[in-house]
């Protein structure tokens, strides 16, 4: 019944329309009102209700009350007059005027915005790179490390075995020298001093007294073995691994560099005490 009602109503506003008389177009659209708020009310009312706590309901009712209560504060101050007195005196032609210098300013604050943004861009990404490489190189610089601590390992166990610094086998001293060539052509000034050192330390690179017959070092009756600076035998000779050696900079207290091939080496800022 409602939607044939609705739908006469409308008929009957085409009709008043198409005639133009205003008192049928009135009607049907008086009907088509009266017969459509309650249902759309009914409906908007009971979606409140399902959505809407009480407090909730109370809250929008009240915004609602004082919007309208400050609609009628204003009218009844005149203030809508007053306004529309106010706009009449404007002229509009300066207003449009001032709008095409606030437009133009608009722009110029637009392009600096756009570069500013874009410095920001720059300094972000250069702060983002920078950060990378920083990682990059403390990941490079633990690598190092894990390398040179396997070399270190490789080299002790090697070494220490029942006799004594290699003498028996000269191919694992061989071996011993080949590690060290490739470890010092792939590391940086201080991995180099710090193998250097360790080789140095552990008498590696000292030429070593040794048996004729045997080739074993002798001991010095001290606890330590005894040295031949002029025919002693190096468990490892660097020869010529550090020849063209960037070594800047580096730590080589008390490395035995004696006899080292150090052609075109950069020793430039090292620490050679001893």
């Amino acid at each position: 019944m409602t939607i044939w009602g609705n739908l006469i109503a409308i008929a009957i506003m085409v009709c008043g329309l198409w005639l133009n008389n205003t008192w049928i177009a009135a009607a049907g659209c008086a009907i088509a009102l009266v017969l459509s708020i309650p249902i759309i009310y009914r409906g908007i009312r009971q979606e409140l209700l399902d959505s809407l706590s009480p407090a909730q309901r109370l809250q929008l009712v009240a915004s609602i009350t004082v919007l309208i209560a400050l609609v009628g504060l204003l009218q009844i101050l005149e203030f809508f007059e007053y306004v529309s007195s106010f706009s009449d005196r404007i002229d509009w032609n300066a207003v449009g005027a001032s709008g095409e210098w606030g437009g133009a300013f608009g722009q110029i604050l637009i392009a600096i915005l756009a570069v500013y943004i874009a410095w920001r861009q720059y300094i972000i990404s250069r702060d983002l790179t920078i950060e990378q490489n920083r990682l990059t190189t403390q990941q490079n610089v633990l690598t190092q490390q894990q390398t040179i601590d396997t070399y270190f390992q490789g080299i002790s166990d090697l070494v220490l075995d029942d006799d004594g610094f290699l003498e028996d086998w000269p191919q694992e001293q061989a071996f011993a020298a080949g590690r060290t060539a490739a470890l010092l052509g792939s590391i940086d000034a201080a991995g180099k001093a710090k193998v250097l050192r360790f080789l140095s330390q552990s008498k590696l690179l000292t030429p070593l007294r040794r048996d004729r017959r045997l080739g074993r070092a002798i001991l010095d009756g001290d606890g330590g073995y005894d040295e031949d600076r002029l025919h002693g035998v190096r468990v490892i000779d660097l020869g010529v691994m550090l020849a063209g050696a960037d070594l800047s900079r580096a730590d080589l207290r008390w490395a035995d560099i004696s006899d080292a091939n150090l052609i075109r080496a950069n020793l430039s800022g090292c620490d050679l005490v001893k």
